[in-house]
């Protein structure tokens, strides 16, 4: 498919668009179209409901929720109607249902005056990274931006022939489903990837294996707890409390934690799901266990080989006896901990929980052989696994830069060919599946790529 530019330009006066193609005339937005607000308590059964989290950003996805129960005013929006969330506009939360329903306030409701501008085009414009990198510089309120349609309505966009606006939107389909088809093959390869890795980890560190022979041990022994089963004769089996010391982290405000790391702030403030910033001091030394001990995600285990702040959100375990420290969280790992928290609608998971399960304790020498048959084993799989993220990353930078390109016409695809695919809402909502819950964008990482 081969993509060139349109045969003559010029400047549109507007900084977000730049130089546009000769025939596009560029209007003030709010000419051709409306921010409705039409605000309601309820909502029929079969309408959806939208909230900011069910947008996926910048890929204008979105969860289909019907069966939600909420409280207090959300406002009605129609079929034609294109969804932008003005919270933190640089996760460009953008979404156009085709079909009624209620939304939250945080959302603005754009309804276009479909003779000029229709509902398809509209929505790849504002996925576009120029225009929302322009409302985001439109924010006010710095723990919680926000943007507004007066500021919006005022923006120049390009009012383009109908035919065109289809033809970009069926195209830009087009390449977003064959992005989307790819990227999902990527994560399920490095789900199967980490998978294999993991195998090899919970096999080596549980005795499954001798890493010296790369089979079977010659004799084994009940270990006495389900999750394990048999132990090579020659492994103990006792409880951790004898040890290892397990106590809580500690809270860190949030005007003390930075996103990127500095000579001032060098310190990782480590939470139940990792590394959440960095910080200027620390209330750990290296070669820790971290265990995440309430919510979603409690008992995640991370092994930590440099001082650090540990968050009052996790469980760390420190003055580790009989143990490679970087072994014992790897048994962790394999005993799948999150199972033991308890069942309350925030679970939790408490250090007396960690120091009452049972482990099971090779030699220390053997310890290391066993460690060091890990890092061997995995190397490759690891390398793998980044490489293929990365061509991920190299992928959903291709599909920013085409939506903006072709929106902002610096390319033009008037004259190609876009098969007749049936299936591309479905590839969408096949990927929104795949990636629910995990939103690409969803970070202040964001924010610092847009002011960049």
């Amino acid at each position: 498919m081969n993509l060139k530019p349109y045969p003559e330009y010029k400047d549109s006066g507007v900084a977000w668009l730049g130089d546009v193609p000769r025939h596009w005339a560029v209007h003030p937005l709010k000419r051709y179209a409306k921010n409705i607000i039409n605000n309601v308590i309820s909502k029929n059964s079969e309408e959806l409901y939208i909230a900011l989290e069910h947008i996926e950003g910048w890929t204008g996805r979105f969860k289909k929720n019907r069966e939600a129960k909420f409280t207090g005013q959300v406002k009605r929006f129609s079929e034609t109607d294109v969804l932008l969330g003005k919270l933190r506009p640089y996760l460009a939360k953008v979404a156009f249902p085709k079909e009624k329903g209620v939304c939250v306030g945080e959302i603005l409701s754009i309804r276009p005056n479909v003779n000029y501008l229709l509902g398809t085009f509209l929505e790849k414009s504002f996925l576009s990274f120029p225009f929302i990198g322009i409302v985001n510089g439109s924010t006010y309120g710095s723990k919680m931006p926000r943007t507004e349609w007066d500021f919006i309505g005022n923006l120049g966009f390009p009012i383009i022939p109908l035919p065109e606006q289809n033809q970009i939107a069926r195209f830009l389909d087009y390449k977003t489903a064959q992005i989307a088809r790819f990227i999902k093959a990527k994560k399920r390869m490095i789900e199967l990837l980490k998978e294999q890795k993991q195998v090899i980890i919970n096999d080596a560190v549980t005795g499954k294996i001798d890493v010296a022979t790369g089979k079977p041990y010659p004799k084994y022994k009940d270990s006495g707890m389900e999750w394990l089963g048999q132990v090579p004769e020659g492994w103990e089996v006792l409880p951790l409390r004898w040890h290892i010391l397990i106590g809580s982290g500690e809270f860190r405000s949030g005007n003390l934690i930075r996103t990127e790391k500095s000579s001032d702030y060098q310190y990782p403030v480590i939470g139940g799901n990792g590394v959440l910033g960095y910080t200027n001091s620390n209330n750990s030394e290296d070669n820790l266990i971290i265990i995440g001990r309430v919510g979603a995600l409690c008992g995640n285990v991370h092994y930590v080989k440099e001082s650090a702040w540990i968050t009052d959100n996790a469980l760390r375990i420190d003055d580790i006896r009989k143990f490679q420290p970087e072994f014992l969280a790897l048994q962790l790992k394999a005993m799948n901990l999150n199972k033991l928290s308890n069942a309350n609608a925030q679970p939790l998971i408490t250090g007396g929980i960690i120091k009452s399960q049972k482990v099971v304790f090779p030699p220390l020498n053997e310890q290391l052989e066993i460690l060091k048959y890990i890092e061997h084993k995995t190397a490759a799989i690891g390398k793998t696994i980044s490489r293929t993220e990365r061509e991920i990353a190299l992928m959903q930078e291709y599909r920013t830069r085409l939506i903006s390109d072709v929106v902002t016409g610096k390319i033009d695809v008037r004259g190609i060919e876009i098969p007749d695919i049936a299936d591309i809402d479905d590839t969408l909502d096949e990927a929104m599946e795949e990636t629910e819950g995990k939103d690409e964008w969803e970070t202040e990482e964001a924010e610092e790529c847009i002011r960049r």
